[in-house]
């Protein structure tokens, strides 16, 4: 790249973190992508991800990434890394799932397959509890709470206990809580959207159909509608890849 456009993708980068208007950011981001984004410059998706972080637009903080992803390659592991990273946000993990897809391939499966099935990153609900006292002794040793704080959790279920733990942890507080009688859900922190987009992306590269029958759009799916058992059968036989659409 010539020194005068360095120059130029620079400036674009700088107006596009000083804008106070949305409207500037989003010409900045489209400017950046339709610009530079096939010139293989590393300061793009550099500043595409650094404006997802901490952008000042904080709507548009999805868009940056969005963008990220569509102008990704395969085989791009520092990539990867990143969007890997952006896993664990709640407003980004969808864009975020298409970047990895695409920068990782097959080395993103399992981490796709974990957020489709509703395996990683669980909720604990803590539905109920007839047996109030047995109940409250058991989430202040399993969660780390104080007496106060436990018996706020139990006397205000539906309450949430634990955020974002792993399928082991979130299975041994189900036991031992419905173990004094109380009654338990386990949920994906993930939205519904978010794990649908990662079924799509798996069915896409993989060529198995986890998608067959159902909208384009994986922001149209149901929870009924993500195949999640099938998927982790398919991830148990060890990804083998599918004959897609014929």
């Amino acid at each position: 790249m010539t020194e005068s456009r360095i120059s130029s993708l620079d400036a674009l980068v700088s107006k596009m973190f000083e804008a106070r208007n949305g409207g500037i950011v989003c010409d900045c981001i489209l400017a950046l992508t339709r610009k530079y984004g096939k010139t293989d410059q590393p300061a793009v998706p550099e500043a595409l991800f650094r404006y997802a972080r901490e952008g000042r637009a904080g709507h548009l903080r999805g868009f940056a990434l969005a963008q990220a992803a569509k102008t990704a390659h395969g085989g791009e592991p520092r990539l990867a890394e990143e969007f890997r990273g952006f896993l664990a946000e709640p407003e980004l993990s969808y864009w975020a799932i298409e970047g990895l897809a695409t920068t990782a391939g097959e080395d993103a499966y399992p981490d796709l397959v974990a957020i489709a099935a509703g395996r990683s990153e669980l909720n604990v609900i803590l539905e109920s509890a007839d047996k109030k006292i047995p109940a409250i002794q058991q989430v202040r040793l399993l969660c780390s709470e104080s007496l106060a704080e436990a018996r706020d959790l139990v006397l205000a279920a539906p309450s949430m206990i634990m955020k974002k733990v792993d399928e082991e942890t979130a299975e041994r507080v189900r036991t031992a809580l419905e173990g004094v009688g109380a009654a338990i859900s386990v949920r994906s922190w993930y939205p519904t959207e978010v794990r649908a987009n990662a079924a799509k992306q798996l069915a896409a590269r993989s060529g198995q159909r986890f998608d067959r029958d159902l909208p384009t759009d994986p922001g149209c799916w149901t929870e009924e509608d993500i195949r999640a058992d099938e998927i982790v059968r398919w991830s148990e036989a060890g990804f083998p890849r599918g004959s897609g659409y014929v």
